[in-house]
């Protein structure tokens, strides 16, 4: 079905409407903390999270683990 509708109504135009978002998560990409969570990722001072995201609202929690996993060092 889906090639069949491509195939006839190609090509595709899409639009952006800005009629959805993403809630429970901060993806404030300018903000300073995300940088210095990804830096703590990178030194290992952070777990790579891989079965959930970090986010900036657990900031200072993360910031928290951090220090603790830097006095261990």
């Amino acid at each position: 079905m889906l090639v069949e509708y491509f195939e006839q109504n190609s090509p595709v135009a899409p639009s952006v409407d800005n009629n959805w978002r993403i809630t429970g998560i901060d993806l404030s990409e300018d903000d300073p903390r995300r940088a210095e969570i990804i830096e703590l990722i990178n030194g290992g001072y952070l777990p790579v999270p891989y079965e959930e995201s970090y986010n900036l609202a657990d900031y200072d929690a993360l910031m928290e683990k951090a220090a603790e996993n830097k006095a261990k060092r």
